[in-house]
């Protein structure tokens, strides 16, 4: 009974201290028909403001971090990406009291397209980061679908149904030493 005890504070350490699911990156046709596309075709926005780098031949063109900050509540963002090495590429997602959203990184060596959602906190503002590489970005597309979920996320399901699980069987064990 011992052993069984300590297996179950194990796991429920295991589930506490395990951090939740983390970003899980979206793609263009997860964007709704009333997402916004910026094709950087002409180098102004009233709905963002863009800095880190200068267009170029309808690019953005950068060596290092992005800011992309929006002058509206924002849920999700993405863009083509093409870069001139290898390295990674992150994106993180900020609210207008600079805490951190999202945060996702990508190791994809082709042109390819990057995006982040989150749907139940505005977002203020992205960054691009990439270690030592050129990037260009096109064809930014963003939405506004800002929602609030009534349904609770699976962590906090997981949490409840295990603390009862826990106290049930601390009940039981006491009955049975009786």
């Amino acid at each position: 009974m011992k052993n069984f005890s300590a297996l179950l504070c194990l796991l429920l350490f295991a589930l506490v201290v395990a951090p939740g699911v983390g970003a899980v990156p979206i793609n263009r046709s997860d964007f709704s028909s009333s997402a916004i596309d910026f094709d950087f075709s002409s180098s102004t926005s009233s709905d963002f403001n863009i800095s880190g780098g200068s267009f170029s031949l309808g690019v953005y063109k950068t060596y290092g971090t992005i800011t992309i900050d929006f002058t509206m509540p924002v849920s999700a963002v993405g863009m083509d990406v093409t870069r001139t090495k290898s390295q990674p590429i992150e994106m993180s997602l900020y609210d207008s009291s600079d805490i951190i959203l999202e945060n996702y990184t990508w190791n994809d060596t082709r042109p390819f397209f990057i995006g982040l959602n989150n749907v139940t906190s505005e977002i203020a503002y992205v960054e691009i980061f990439s270690n030592k590489d050129d990037l260009d970005i096109d064809n930014l597309i963003y939405q506004s679908d800002i929602q609030s979920s009534p349904v609770p996320e699976p962590a906090t399901i997981t949490m409840v149904l295990l603390g009862t699980g826990i106290l049930g069987f601390t009940g039981f064990k006491r009955k049975f030493k009786k």
